[in-house]
């Protein structure tokens, strides 16, 4: 089945998370996404978790996640051959995405107004922290640094304390999946005016887009601190709860109600006392209605009580654990997860695309080995021969 970017072609020079998840999006969809790797590889298949615990170049689980479906070739743009094949390639590109610092294709001579004036209708889009200009455009970050000049980190944790990011590369992955957004609205751009453009992504940016309470009220009222409350700012039986099997969170609902949904679910006449019926009494009694709770929440598993709450409106939630997400009748009943075999890594289970699209859905495929496609690409498309392939190769130019 034709994906719904059939017909799209991409180069992918970006060594990052960002710009290697817009376009493996870009592959499932349907592109013929290039990736263009320096001759030792891209830096991802050396950063694990690695399959096995074995630091394999092939194992590495996020290249292998984050670089489904695309071709691989090397080429070293540091020297001339390297910057002559790579506009050879850009002849017949649609789109290239990049993750270097500001200027850094410039200096090589490849720059925006380099690709423009050798393919008029290229679209080029650059992923950076803080974007191609500004007085940080050439200052470093990562997940970190990213989070807090977002503004993102400083409304998380308590107020009393330090504050608190969450785990994993969300501002990474966010960049890349904004980067994909952009990329795809420059397409369409063209396919009006029949000219390309830059397209300059700045992650702090994209995260800033995302921090809703902190601004608006500084903004309108001089706060600073919205988004961050305190234990105990927060009533008895709401927030997060450790069960016979993990953590669970209770958002008992708002009203007169609120405590007898609890008292049924809990079987706790208890909570029904008047001290308890509104949200200032709860919060005064925060410490004795959590003693009444906890006994029922260390009798069930986190599921039960996450389907009890729901089965009765509430936003109960609980908190999944990698086993938890892969087991999870939603992710399964929707076929989230897919199955992908790779010639070294074998068969894994990986995430699939963040959204549906009915008649030309995503299309899992496996990440490809460093400069599997060099023949096919060089040789097949841009004529040379194998001989000349090996010669290159001598050189460090592929």
């Amino acid at each position: 089945m034709e994906g719904s970017l059939f017909g799209l072609r991409v180069l992918d020079l970006g060594l990052t998370i960002p710009a290697s998840y817009c376009t493996a999006v870009m592959a499932g969809l349907g592109a013929e996404v290039i990736k263009i790797e320096p001759p030792e590889g891209d830096p991802s298949r050396r950063e694990g978790p690695f399959l096995g615990d074995n630091p394999h170049p092939e194992k590495s689980g996020l290249f292998l996640y984050t670089n489904q479906g695309k071709k691989s070739v090397t080429l070293n743009l540091a020297i001339d051959t390297g910057r002559r094949m790579f506009l050879q390639l850009l002849a017949s590109t649609d789109v290239v995405v990049e993750s270097f610092d500001p200027g850094y294709l410039a200096g090589l001579g490849l720059g925006y107004p380099t690709l423009e004036a050798a393919n008029p209708g290229v679209v080029l889009v650059s992923i950076t922290p803080f974007g191609q200009d500004g007085p940080y455009k050439n200052w470093q970050g990562n997940e970190l640094v990213d989070y807090a000049l977002s503004g993102q980190l400083y409304g998380m944790g308590d107020p009393d304390k330090e504050p608190l990011k969450t785990g994993g590369s969300v501002t990474q992955f966010y960049g890349g999946q904004m980067a994909f957004n952009a990329a795809l609205t420059a397409v369409l751009c063209r396919g009006l005016t029949g000219d390309g453009q830059h397209v300059d992504v700045a992650i702090t940016e994209a995260i800033a887009s995302m921090v809703e309470h902190n601004t608006t009220a500084y903004a309108y009222s001089g706060q600073t601190t919205m988004g961050r409350s305190s234990e105990q700012s927060r009533g008895g039986a709401q927030g997060q709860y450790l069960c016979q099997d993990g953590y669970v969170q209770i958002t008992p609902g708002q009203g007169e109600s609120t405590m007898d949904h609890l008292a049924q679910i809990m079987d706790l006449p208890e909570l029904l006392d008047p001290r308890f019926a509104t949200r200032e009494g709860r919060i005064e009694h925060k410490a004795e209605i959590d003693r009444l709770i906890q006994p029922w929440l260390s009798r069930h598993t986190k599921l039960e009580i996450y389907q009890m709450g729901q089965e009765r409106r509430l936003q109960f939630g609980y908190g999944c654990t990698a086993e938890d997400l892969v087991n999870s009748p939603q992710f399964q009943d929707r076929e989230y997860f897919v199955e992908v075999d790779h010639p070294i890594a074998g068969t894994l289970r990986y995430p699939g695309a963040p959204f549906k699209l009915s008649d030309t859905p995503w299309q899992a495929q496996r990440a490809p080995l460093l400069g599997e496609h060099n023949d096919e690409v060089y040789c097949g498309r841009l004529g040379y021969t194998k001989a000349q392939l090996t010669i290159l190769r001598t050189y460090g130019a592929i």
